[in-house]
């Protein structure tokens, strides 16, 4: 690991209003939607991928657009990915479209009825339909979801590894020396374990959103072979609950820094902490909050967290790749506070 002072960046300007942009580079933002998912990804061609959109409520909604437009400069989400149906990845799908316009929808599919939660899905599927007009990809394992490109510079690839249940063909990964050491939890079989698991490569830099995919799942992703290789940067499985994080994906895949989107009392598990710090190479992890649980290990991750506070919230956590993806940036805020830079694998 090393720190170094970044240089400013160029100003993009919209509508007379300037923003701190990185040309030609990639930046990923973690949204704090209080324990949910809303992952902002701007491409290095400005187009915007977000991946899950929070709950149901007017604040996720509000801290997402805050993030699209007046931190990213960007007036439209090019790409919404949801990685399965549970109202804290989807929710507020209709809250953001009543407010900013959407591209292409993808999605694994929109079954018939909810595995977990019957009660919200009629009316949140209903305005997941009519924000995207009906017109969603469905994805599954092995897909590629196509991007605009710059003209110059390493390209943004994005491949679903995993897709309701079923990993990507393992012809072409490396044998996993940890397959061995899976100890089976119960197997799940609600709407978590059908999560999307998505590969964002840029140059050398690689990058895994797992959804909520959960334990045996996450052993059937990388054994008997690991199809994905080493990742720089990594989204903690499922918020930080222990129901996921199985060490033989986490320290297959080795990132050297992980962003957990947990949330006050919400996540943080102790054994999954440990997973990480374990992990061959790793660096540091970062999260959104710190729990409220008495914890030696998010006393220690204080520094890396966003939200420092009980009962603060709204802060988020951005990882910027450079344009020649050698090495990316983690800060807290657009202001950079405990800014670290980390070389690529």
């Amino acid at each position: 690991m090393r720190r170094i002072f970044a240089p400013i960046p160029p100003l993009l300007c919209v509508s007379s209003i300037c923003f701190a942009a990185s040309p030609g580079g990639l930046d990923i933002y973690f949204i704090d939607v209080n324990g949910g998912a809303a992952t902002l990804i701007v491409t290095p061609a400005r187009e915007a991928i977000l991946v899950d959109s929070g709950s149901p409520v007017q604040r996720d909604a509000d801290r997402i657009l805050k993030v699209v437009r007046d931190v990213a400069g960007l007036d439209r989400i090019h790409h919404l990915i949801t990685t399965h149906w549970h109202l804290d990845h989807y929710g507020a799908v209709e809250l953001l479209a009543e407010q900013i316009e959407f591209g292409k929808f993808y999605d694994r599919g929109i079954p018939d009825e909810s595995l977990d939660d019957p009660k919200n899905f009629p009316t949140l599927i209903a305005a997941y339909r009519e924000a995207s007009k009906g017109d969603t990809v469905t994805v599954r394992a092995g897909d590629r979801i196509e991007v605009k490109q710059p003209a110059d510079g390493p390209k943004l690839k994005i491949r679903c590894v995993m897709a309701s249940g079923k990993p990507v063909d393992m012809q072409d990964g490396k044998p996993n020396a940890m397959c061995d050491q899976h100890k089976p939890q119960a197997d799940d079989k609600g709407d978590n374990g059908m999560s999307l698991v998505l590969l964002f490569s840029f140059g050398d830099f690689q990058f895994v959103i797992p959804g909520d995919l959960t334990w045996n799942l996450e052993r059937d992703l990388v054994c008997p072979t690991n199809p994905i290789g080493q990742v720089e940067l990594m989204q903690v499985s499922h918020h930080g609950l222990s129901s996921s994080s199985n060490p033989v994906m986490v320290h297959a895949l080795a990132p050297r820094v992980a962003v957990m989107c947990n949330g006050p009392t919400k996540g943080g598990a102790s054994e999954v902490i440990e997973a990480y710090l374990n992990s061959p190479g790793f660096d540091a992890l970062w999260q959104l909050h710190l729990n409220r649980k008495d914890d030696q290990f998010h006393e220690r991750l204080k520094t890396r967290t966003a939200n420092t506070k009980i009962g603060s919230g709204g802060e988020f956590i951005k990882v910027q790749v450079e344009p020649g993806a050698e090495q990316f940036k983690v800060q807290i805020g657009e202001q950079g506070a405990s800014a670290v830079t980390y070389d690529c694998w």
